[in-house]
């Protein structure tokens, strides 16, 4: 899938939101719209020109934040107790809840689980648990080619469906990777670290962008966004 390359990015002008609420304009990159409280991932928002609100039906963007691990219930799996999978039941409904309200013109970004969340919303899977990535890494950009450092916190790792472009991956970084049945013997020949479905306009970004530095790894994220916004 080559969807992206002859993309260009380009901004939006109108009317945004400042963090409290209040009405602005001029920031011209439109409403972020988080589901669940993360002052992070606003302020992140924000200081890249983007208004939040607290309206869903008002945003170009819903972003679904990080979080307790997704229930393997929802991808058609069994809870592996060795895979110590934490489970917040509030999380997945209010998450369920914003993606059964989202609008087919809605941009839908992931950040961690909320990457991992919309994977399995488009019909993906993800290993229970995987060791690893929980520290910065280096991603390769299917784009262009490139290396980048990303911050990283995560435990569990999707697997896209057919339909998912996978945008960035890494390549040995993981190990110890749990199914629904144990252990997985050897490796899968790469490890997706960001995925686009077209069909839903979901980014699944599966590192932590608001976190500071690595600068490049925030940087990445907004280009990606940009480039899916087209």
């Amino acid at each position: 899938m080559d969807y992206f390359h002859s993309k260009r990015s380009r901004d939006r002008e109108g009317k945004t939101m400042t963090t409290d609420g209040s009405k602005v304009l001029g920031r011209g990159k439109g409403f972020v719209y988080v589901v669940g409280h993360d002052k992070d991932i606003k302020e992140m928002f924000y200081s890249k020109g983007f208004g939040i609100t607290t309206i869903q039906k008002q945003a170009d963007i819903i972003c679904f934040k990080g979080g307790w691990d997704i229930d393997p219930f929802l991808y058609g799996q069994k809870k592996n107790k060795e895979a110590n999978v934490s489970i917040n039941f509030e999380d997945d409904r209010r998450d369920i809840a914003a993606w059964k309200m989202s609008e087919p013109r809605q941009i839908k970004v992931g950040i961690c689980r909320g990457g991992q969340f919309l994977n399995v919303m488009n019909g993906g899977k993800l290993y229970q648990h995987v060791s690893g990535h929980a520290s910065t890494h280096p991603v390769i950009d299917t784009l262009r080619g490139r290396e980048i450092r990303v911050s990283s916190s995560h435990h569990q790792m999707m697997i896209p469906t057919d339909s998912g472009e996978v945008l960035a991956y890494s390549e040995g970084i993981g190990y110890s990777y749990m199914t629904e049945k144990g252990p997985m013997e050897g490796r899968p020949e790469i490890e997706p670290e960001v995925v686009w479905y077209q069909g839903t306009r979901s980014l699944c970004y599966q590192g932590h962008p608001e976190w500071n530095p690595p600068q490049e790894g925030q940087d990445y994220f907004f280009e990606l966004l940009e480039t899916v916004r087209g």
